[in-house]
């Protein structure tokens, strides 16, 4: 090659210095109205950021990287392609070694039957407590000595009423004494009162589903009762967790 062809393949070449990428750690979610939020509402796929935890230092940041888990630590950095916004990079694993490995974005659809719509490759088979109307639940993290139950929707035949979306009543009066274990069954009926049928005391050792079931007591009222969950009872049962719960929702009725 001569050195006037060496010297124009050289002016032809693009040589630019990529930008150097500054990252800054932070956290996501802000408080709005004093409620924790992650998601901003009108920017889909955006998330609210504090850089380095400061309250006073919060942006919005595109996120396609991580979870939208409240407080989770994150880097993020100035979008080279969209220079205007800034961009999750990922966890900031460095921060926090307890996080594990369980905060990738969000992909529903791949967990949902939705064939037409490309999902369900990684279909997710529901048990009954993920089906949320009136549902039971503890209540707060640790339990509590009532539960909550979930809204719902009913027709009672003339009129639509709005059922559950509170507290029951707490259960220390029907707790047994001794090795014995007793079910409580709770109903609501069609007015959202909540009602209680203590059931037969049985051997504390018996614990699986179908050994259960039995000594789920009847209901026994005239009204419409409908029945929610069974709640297992021992003398030392203070805080009610999901363990003691059983579900009697009647999905399935006989005709």
């Amino acid at each position: 090659m001569t050195k006037r062809r060496l010297f124009k393949a050289v002016e032809n070449l693009d040589i630019q210095k990529k930008d150097l990428e500054y990252e800054i750690p932070g956290v996501l979610g802000f408080t709005v109205n004093g409620e924790e939020v992650v998601e901003v509402a009108t920017r889909e796929g955006f998330v609210w950021v504090r850089l380095r935890n400061n309250q006073n230092e919060v942006i919005q940041a595109y996120n396609d990287e991580v979870a939208t888990v409240y407080d989770l630590p994150v880097l993020v950095t100035r979008d080279r392609i969209n220079k205007g916004r800034y961009k999750i990079v990922s966890r900031d694993v460095g921060q926090y070694s307890v996080w594990g490995s369980n905060y990738t974005p969000k992909h529903g659809n791949q967990h949902s039957f939705n064939p037409d719509s490309g999902g369900g490759g990684d279909i997710v088979w529901v048990f009954s407590q993920q089906f949320m109307p009136l549902l039971a639940y503890p209540s707060g993290s640790s339990g509590a000595g009532n539960i909550m139950v979930n809204g719902y929707a009913h027709y009672d035949g003339s009129q639509w009423k709005y059922l559950g979306n509170t507290g029951t009543a707490g259960f220390s009066a029907y707790k047994p004494t001794g090795s014995s274990a007793r079910l409580v069954l709770v109903f609501i009926n069609t007015d959202g009162n909540f009602g209680y049928y203590p059931g037969d005391f049985f051997t504390s050792t018996i614990t699986g589903t179908a050994e259960v079931t039995p000594y789920i007591p009847h209901p026994t009222g005239t009204n419409v009762e409908i029945p929610i969950v069974a709640v297992r009872l021992v003398s030392g049962t203070n805080n009610i967790v999901w363990s003691n719960l059983y579900d009697v929702r009647p999905f399935y009725t006989s005709l």
